[in-house]
């Protein structure tokens, strides 16, 4: 079967014993390419520092003051609403589980198009599933339940 949905990042998750995904750096490093944080040229040395340090640990704490150095406000919102979401997404065992918790709590200034992505990855996979065949499914879930 061809691969399908290459855009959400299923390619760049691991997955649990449980068939789970779990968020990886590549995953995260993803986010960090995208236009919205990317610095443009004319970008502050405090947003360049703060992408460039993310590009080599995406894990890294993110603080307030990292976020308030940075001299646009455009910038300062896109980075905070991403640090949130980083957060929220590692904080949690599973994609799953960060999506539950934001069905469960409330998604607050969690921007739609982040909530869409995660959907959609879970969904990808999910759909990946759905349609292997029965000799595989039967061993993944055999597996699943002696590990």
């Amino acid at each position: 079967m061809a691969d399908f949905w290459l855009s959400c990042g299923h390619h760049l998750l691991d997955r649990d014993d449980g068939g789970g995904l779990l968020v990886t750096d590549e995953f995260l490093k993803a986010y960090l390419a995208r236009p919205e944080l990317a610095p443009p040229p004319n970008a502050c040395a405090a947003e360049r520092g703060l992408h460039a340090a993310l590009l080599e640990d995406p894990r890294r704490p993110v603080t307030s003051a990292d976020i308030a150095a940075i001299a646009d406000p455009d910038a300062r919102e896109n980075w905070s609403l991403m640090r949130d979401f980083r957060d929220r997404l590692v904080r949690h065992k599973t994609m799953e589980a960060a999506y539950l918790d934001l069905a469960r709590h409330g998604v607050g200034a969690t921007p739609p198009l982040f909530i869409n992505q995660l959907v959609h990855v879970i969904l990808r996979m999910r759909l990946t599933a759905a349609t292997m065949p029965m000799c595989c499914a039967r061993r993944s879930c055999s597996s699943a339940s002696n590990g």
